[in-house]
């Protein structure tokens, strides 16, 4: 497969995603200007005058397709069990927009609410990221790039079935390839990275990020699921923040594949309470 057909395939993707969109949303709107151009982002909870911590959330789709609305449903949960204003973030999507564009321009967009702590209502000291898939990725990697930065602090984050290593074969992936075979895998390395030798850099693959990157990331809830082709590498992520100091927790569904979160069943409601109570103990003041 070249770069074109893998555009062709993932386009294809994104046609079918689309088609289950939904046309309206509960959340008010707002387009934040990025270096990127304007990122639309959906606000849950933005009419309160209280000033509560923000949640950011990242959608997932393999750094090309999913759109905010597909995490609704999960983040009014949220709202209704905790105290936290939301956004949920329209980043770019390759292959129009590669890496590192995706992940810098929904850095710039949690800055700008960072900056703007005092206009939103919104508490600086308490904000954390959370995403699913490839969300995931762009949700471990902001609080290392922060911290570098020295823009804003990220207090805690949540990885759901996270993508956090594209520097190997996308065919060498065990588990089940009922929703991520080896032939997407590689369609979405081809779209997303420029060049391969982008995928070794540690801000694409934080699980190859040396450990002291990894000291001081922020308190972590991995969510994941045994039948994921991604399953080991997330885990491995896992021992890596450990290992550094991290404060790592982890719910495991052994018989779950990539997509059991949004699923309506037994595992996915237990994963969405222990989201819950993990985020009810890091929000606190």
């Amino acid at each position: 497969m070249d770069k074109e057909q893998a555009a062709q395939l993932m386009k294809k993707m994104r046609d079918e995603f689309n088609k289950s969109r939904f046309v309206s949303t509960v959340a008010k709107e707002r387009y934040v200007d990025t270096s990127y151009g304007k990122i639309r982002v959906l606000e849950y909870g933005f009419d309160s005058d209280k000033v509560k911590p923000l949640y950011v959330d990242i959608h997932g789709g393999g750094y090309c397709v999913g759109f905010p609305e597909m995490d609704e449903e999960i983040n009014l949960f949220i709202k209704s069990k905790v105290d936290v204003k939301i956004i949920s973030i329209d980043w770019p999507k390759a292959p129009e927009n590669p890496y590192p564009i995706g992940l810098e321009a929904t850095y710039q967009v949690v800055k700008h609410y960072a900056d703007n702590a005092k206009k939103y209502k919104i508490d600086k000291e308490n904000i954390g990221t959370g995403g699913y898939s490839s969300g995931g990725n762009f949700a471990t990697v902001i609080p290392i790039k922060a911290r570098e930065r020295g823009d804003f602090k990220i207090k805690y984050h949540m990885i759901c079935v996270p993508g956090v290593d594209i520097s190997g074969d996308p065919y060498d992936k065990p588990g089940s390839d009922k929703i991520l075979t080896g032939q997407t895998l590689e369609a979405i390395y081809l779209c997303y990275l420029p060049e391969p030798k982008y995928g070794k850099e540690p801000y694409a693959s934080p699980r190859i990020a040396p450990k002291e990157m990894l000291r001081g990331q922020p308190p972590m809830l991995l969510i994941a699921a045994g039948r994921d082709p991604l399953y080991p590498q997330y885990i491995d992520y896992a021992a890596k923040l450990k290992e550094a100091g991290v404060d790592v927790e982890v719910f495991d569904s052994k018989n779950s594949d990539h997509d059991f979160f949004y699923n309506h069943n037994e595992e996915s409601a237990k994963a969405k309470e222990v989201l819950v109570k993990f985020l009810k103990k890091h929000t606190k003041a």
